[in-house]
């Protein structure tokens, strides 16, 4: 399964240099960060909202985090219990993002599936096929739906403290 990368980059006529004049001001790097980070929590805030809601975990794994010179969002794994796969990954986020085409699921040897079926009756099955589901695009969505408000508020956050 593909996984992206989603980085936004602005070249605005006069940040750069207003970058350097902020960087030469004690404390100017942090207060870049900042303000990049503001930007990442208000990507965050939206993602969050566009997530699907079936256990509120997709929503709680949703961090907004920064570095020494940047800000991010991403999905904070460990805050999504019960969806490990074997190997120690975790898929769902990405699942939910990218949909999931129809598929068999069967079981371990010597093994039996448990599950609910549509009626609400349990039933057992050594196998099952799965209809998959359609993308339901939280995260790539929340970012195209602030990406302009964000660009503003680093711009006029950097000039300023430039000026």
């Amino acid at each position: 399964m593909a996984v992206g990368k989603f980085v936004i980059t602005a070249r605005l006529k006069g940040v750069d240099e207003a970058v350097r004049r902020i960087q030469k001001i004690e404390g100017g790097r942090a207060r870049i960060t900042d303000i990049l980070f503001a930007g990442a929590k208000v990507f965050r805030s939206e993602q969050e909202s566009l997530a699907p809601v079936k256990t509120r975990a997709l929503r709680r794994s949703l961090v907004a985090e920064k570095g020494k010179f940047a800000a991010w969002t991403k999905v904070d794994f460990s805050k999504i219990t019960g969806r490990e796969n074997a190997k120690g990954g975790n898929r769902y986020p990405y699942v939910v993002e990218y949909g999931a085409p129809k598929h068999r699921i069967s079981a371990k040897p010597g093994k039996i599936l448990r599950y609910e079926h549509s009626s609400g009756v349990i039933r057992f099955a050594k196998s099952v096929n799965h209809p998959g589901f359609k993308e339901d695009r939280y995260f790539r969505d929340g970012i195209r739906n602030k990406r302009r408000q964000v660009t503003r508020d680093i711009t006029r956050g950097i000039f300023a403290i430039a000026a």
